[in-house]
């Protein structure tokens, strides 16, 4: 049996880490599930849709090295695909949701995401 991580390309149960961190990809489906939730639930976004849907921004401080990617789409697969390539442990990071405005021509936080520390799931806002 090989050590090598399995990626969301291949076959992989919930109980596999995703790449390098301690996140599994069960916890990382009921994180995204959980999150879904708070903008459905969210009044501001059910009242107010956003006209170019949302996407997901990150930043994550692995060390001597920081890793930023400002334009992944919004979907477990992306979030998924973004993890799996940090190769150190994310020592803090955020997947934040951007609501994305383009009659204004504007992209602001929406105040959700998931927030990674020590490369676990801290916290779902």
């Amino acid at each position: 049996m090989s050590n090598m991580k399995i990626t969301l390309h291949e076959s992989h149960t919930d109980t596999d880490f995703i790449g390098v961190q301690k996140i599994t990809y069960g916890e990382l489906k009921n994180a995204w599930d959980e999150l879904n939730n708070n903008i459905k639930n969210d009044p501001f976004d059910s009242k107010n849709p956003p006209s170019g849907g949302y996407d997901i921004r990150n930043g994550y401080h692995c060390g001597d090295r920081d890793w930023n990617d400002w334009d992944i789409d919004f979907s477990l697969e992306a979030i998924t695909k973004e993890i799996e390539s940090i190769p150190e442990i994310i020592r803090a990071g955020d997947l934040e949701v951007y609501y994305n405005d383009t009659d204004a021509n504007q992209a602001d936080s929406d105040e959700h995401g998931i927030l990674i520390e020590d490369g676990k799931i801290a916290a779902i806002y």
